[in-house]
């Protein structure tokens, strides 16, 4: 079949040839669709051919670069979308299923990663220098192109470059990836060290487009992923942990490095900031697996005191005042909150992952009074949200530990009095900042949400302490013990005359109306339930404590009706 494949390739070159004299000879002539599929239909044949060759030869290579060099020149001649993505989606599914059809001796070995490294740092070179030849064909006097060929305009070429730059960062990342899957051992220098030089020639290239780095940021994670999770448990290869951390350092620094202050791509910052987060995750889930660290909250607070030192050096090179810059102090800043919130769930228990949630939601609203970006009000919400979900919605949540000795001062004290001072802290901070928009009813629902966790730890509480002596889960019960259900009335009329006083002199017309509904709710359980389950003695306290605190409730309404009358009317 050899020289089937010479035959297919000489015929594509001659197509493309043809193409580029047709295109010379009339400047104003466009690329049909026909036309682009001409040199299409030559490439897969040459990719039949070199599926069919029974033997893995390393000619195969530049004869897969002679031919996406061919496509993509001719791409970049006639400015054509169509063609590139067409040479992409090929020559990714070509070496993909050439790779699949290889031998597992051949692919067991380290003779293709040579080949992929050539491959890569070869289309990289070729389509960044490419599109410079042909902007240069703009600058030349009119009617006087080079070559002949017709001049691209501006935003094609920007757009042909971001594309062949992404597939030329991509491809070598997949090819590594597609090589993992077949090896039994796969050599970890070889790999980390292709990923490395690649994850270098995409912080290179972002100095212009930031959204390469990105996409190198999740390909290099991508590959580190699976080739810690194909060793597993062995520690033995702890090189692993040091490749992990020098892709941390490399995708960190670069922008610190390569520009200074704003004139950095905004993505370039991001992928900056996100680097400490997945590489947080990798490293961390490497150590868990392969050895039995007892401190493992140093870790995050490594993280955290690295984030903290890069926030601090941007600090007094990007400026506050414009929206990009903000965003890329928004992203440091969130990053290492993020890290400081995460020292104690690790650390110690898995309550402390809510409780890491709400903290962090408050810390992102409070970095808000700095950083006027509302990306930290939206991430703060949804945290906040998320911890009272979990702890509200959750019932998990009440069998993490078993039931301590103190009746009180127990694990849920800690657990939700934190969370509810948290968002009371968000909302309060919202509040003062005078938002629009969604912003500014957050904070009424921080409060509610606040104040419902406040109610379900009063109620947890309550039954913590009538719990019978030995049980290790926490039961809410409502019928076989006087006392407990006596304490519950109590309690939620004194919930409810709470809520009241703090509606009235906040002047927060919901909190009255939720005060009202729960002494509603109070008043319905005594009348319904506790007269006729309780005896004759709590029968008396319940009546006479819940009616005392409705009588103190009116009083109050009696006394601040005029003013809740023109609060009313000025609403």
């Amino acid at each position: 079949t050899a020289w089937v494949l010479g035959v297919c390739l000489v015929f594509g070159l001659m197509q493309s040839a043809h193409l580029l004299l047709q295109l010379k000879k009339n400047k104003t002539a466009s690329m049909s669709k026909w036309n682009v599929l001409t040199p299409l239909l030559s490439f897969c044949m040459v990719g039949i051919s070199i599926l069919k060759t029974p033997i893995a030869s390393p000619a195969l290579w530049p004869v897969t670069l002679l031919i996406v060099t061919s496509i993509l020149f001719l791409s970049f001649i006639c400015g054509s979308l169509m063609l590139m993505i067409g040479a992409i989606v090929l020559t990714m599914g070509l070496l993909g299923a050439w790779m699949l059809t290889l031998p597992a001796e051949i692919v067991g070995t380290s003779g293709l990663f040579p080949w992929i490294l050539v491959f890569s740092v070869f289309l990289l070179v070729l389509i960044q220098r490419m599109p410079q030849w042909l902007a240069s064909m703009s600058k030349m006097p009119a009617g006087k192109t080079l070559g002949g060929f017709p001049s691209l305009g501006t935003d094609r070429l920007a757009a042909m470059q971001l594309l062949g730059q992404s597939y030329a960062i991509l491809l070598p990342f997949m090819l590594l990836l597609g090589t993992l899957g077949r090896m039994n051992v796969p050599p970890v220098n070889w790999v980390m060290g292709i990923s490395l030089i690649l994850s270098c020639l995409a912080s290179w290239l972002s100095r212009k487009n930031g959204w390469i780095s990105l996409a190198g940021l999740g390909a290099a994670m991508t590959i580190q992923w699976s080739l810690s999770h194909h060793y597993g448990t062995n520690n033995e290869h702890h090189g692993i942990l040091i490749w992990m951390i020098t892709h941390y350092a490399v995708f960190l620094i670069t922008p610190f490095i390569a520009q200074k202050g704003q004139a950095a791509p905004k993505q370039n910052w991001i992928a900056s900031a996100l680097s400490g987060v997945g590489h947080f995750f990798l490293i961390y889930s490497w150590i868990d697996r392969s050895f039995d660290w007892g401190i493992m909250g140093l870790l995050p607070a490594a993280f955290a005191l690295v984030s903290l030192a890069a926030l601090y050096l941007l600090w007094s090179q990007i400026s506050h005042k414009t929206e990009e810059g903000r965003s890329v102090l928004a992203w440091f800043g969130g990053v290492s909150c993020l890290f400081v919130t995460l020292i104690f769930p690790i650390q110690w228990s898995h309550e402390w992952l809510t409780v890491g949630w709400a903290l962090e939601g408050a810390a992102l609203v409070w970095f808000y009074r700095h950083i006027s970006h509302r990306g930290l009000l939206g991430w703060g919400l949804a945290l906040m949200s998320l911890a009272f979900l979990r702890l509200a919605l959750n019932p998990v949540v009440l069998q993490y530990h078993p039931r301590g000795e103190w009746p009180i001062l127990n694990w849920y004290l800690y657990t939700y009095s934190t969370a509810a001072f948290s968002i009371f802290y968000a909302a309060n901070c919202m509040k003062r900042y005078g938002l629009d928009g969604i912003f500014n009813r957050a904070s009424s629902w921080l409060y509610a949400m606040g104040g419902l966790l406040c109610f379900l730890l009063l109620n947890i509480e309550i039954a913590d302490f009538f719990a019978k002596p030995g049980s290790g889960s926490l039961v809410f019960e409502f019928k076989g013990n006087f006392a407990r259900d006596l304490c519950y009335s109590i309690s939620w009329s004194l919930f409810a005359f709470l809520l009241i006083t703090l509606g009235i002199a906040k002047q927060l017309r919901e909190t009255r109306w939720a005060g009202l509904g729960l002494l509603g709710v109070t008043l319905s359980k005594v009348f319904l339930h506790d007269i006729s389950q309780l005896n004759q003695l709590y029968r008396v306290g319940a009546l006479v404590g819940v009616a005392v605190v409705a009588i103190f409730a009116s009083f109050l309404y009696q006394k601040h009706a005029k003013t809740l009358k023109e609060t009313s009317s000025l609403k």
